[in-house]
């Protein structure tokens, strides 16, 4: 697709400055930087995709092209363990609800004009499911009237959403989706799925990404315990935490130097965790910064994520990054990122004896533990870093800005008749 004429005229401009041959003299020059206007939530909101765009937004592509953010951050949701499909809508009481469709009604009024004061090369969505795709997908469409090449990219658990979402609404679904001219996803798996529904599409592979370098601290065990890590979040009914607290109650009276710190814990879960009696095996925390996390990793021995829908988790590649193993479940793309029996245990979804005998093994086995994490560790630099992972993502915005894409020797489909075919990024998979 071809820029749209005029758009150049607002790009932002940087100016650089050098020394000349061996005086002190300084040669000022400009360029101009495509600009790529980012719609997502970001801070205060915490999240998978606030993550991404935090990674995104401080990578090496902030050189060449100018981010802008458009934020669709609402107000916090308090003590909820359930935020999941529509019902995520009212997890926050009806007070929390409205105040919530107001900030929403005001960004979707807004956004018109800041697409034509800021005049962006390129309208990046973040989408998800259920109500997360309808939201992006106003947002997808304003863009397109107004003539924007648009990148949209998904997470979350979108089989499920389309799956439970009944036939008619799915032809408006499967319609959507072929409006942006790049649809971005996070594994193979999530590509093969997506092609389903839009054959001939471009849909690219962007897997999340990981500053390494900020979860390699040094590691501290506690003497004569081994510690593990749930985090709770609010969605840890998702995440398995009824799943965890089975099973460390069919562990009751064994391995009595197993503790696990849950973190992001609320009352809700405290009130859980109480209810249960589990002598002393918990610690809760509440909400955590990325260093804060950090530390907590670096005093544990595994990380705990049965979880029973995934995108691609951030916390898997956090613990990843922090040299630990994972006893998890092969849900979305998880299977693609860590592998069973070099960096994880898996176990099937909502299989509590399953999950018991896997934290058992783990515990018990310091070298299957040590072994697992350095592969981890490995596999989290050299595949997922910031820099390798986000280069790829500018092939797919330069074949928008100049007009005419890179050619990849990796395809999934062949071309359709109005759009290039599918392909990941950069052609790596």
């Amino acid at each position: 697709m071809t820029t749209a004429p005029g758009r150049a005229r607002g790009r932002a401009t940087v100016r650089e400055s050098g020394r000349v041959g061996e005086t002190d003299d300084v040669q000022a020059s400009e360029r101009t930087l495509p600009k790529v206007l980012l719609v997502g939530p970001f801070p205060p909101t915490v999240g998978g995709v606030t993550t991404f765009l935090s990674n995104l937004t401080t990578s090496a592509l902030r050189h060449q092209y100018s981010f802008l953010p458009f934020s669709i951050s609402r107000p916090p949701k308090r003590e909820t363990i359930d935020n999941d499909r529509y019902s995520a809508l009212l997890t926050g009481g009806k007070g929390r609800f409205v105040r919530a469709l107001m900030v929403t009604l005001w960004n979707a009024l807004r956004f018109p004009v800041v697409l034509l004061r800021q005049g962006p090369d390129i309208v990046q969505l973040h989408s998800s499911d259920y109500w997360s795709f309808w939201e992006s997908s106003y947002y997808l469409l304003v863009a397109r009237l107004l003539r924007r090449s648009t990148v949209m990219r998904f997470g979350g658990c979108f089989d499920a959403f389309y799956r439970e979402t009944r036939r008619p609404l799915r032809a408006l679904i499967r319609w959507i989706l072929n409006r942006p001219d790049v649809i971005v996803v996070q594994s193979e798996s999530w590509q093969r799925f997506f092609t389903s529904l839009v054959p001939g599409r471009d849909i690219r592979i962007l897997p999340n990404a990981i500053d390494a370098d900020g979860f390699a601290l040094e590691r501290s065990s506690s003497a004569g315990q081994v510690r593990a890590v749930f985090l709770c979040g609010s969605e840890a009914r998702r995440k398995g935490l009824d799943t965890v607290l089975s099973a460390l109650q069919r562990l009751q009276g064994r391995l009595p130097e197993l503790h696990v710190d849950f973190l992001a814990a609320g009352d809700a879960i405290r009130r859980r965790v109480d209810s249960i009696r589990l002598e002393g095996r918990i610690t809760l925390h509440g909400v955590c910064d990325r260093e804060q996390l950090a530390r907590h990793l670096a005093h544990a021995d595994f990380v705990l994520l049965p979880s029973f829908r995934e995108g691609f988790p951030n916390s898997l590649l956090e613990a990843m990054a922090a040299g630990l193993p994972v006893i998890t479940t092969p849900v979305g793309a998880i299977p693609e990122v860590v592998h069973d029996g070099e960096g994880a245990l898996f176990v099937p979804a909502g299989d509590t004896d399953s999950l018991a005998t896997a934290i058992e093994t783990m515990t018990l086995d310091a070298e299957m533990r040590e072994r697992f994490g350095d592969a981890n560790h490995r596999r989290a630099r050299e595949e997922y870093s910031r820099d390798r992972v986000f280069s790829r993502l500018a092939d797919a915005y330069a074949s928008l800005i100049v007009g005419e894409p890179k050619e990849s020797p990796v395809r999934s489909v062949p071309p359709g008749p109005r759009s290039r075919a599918a392909r990941t990024l950069g052609g790596r998979q």
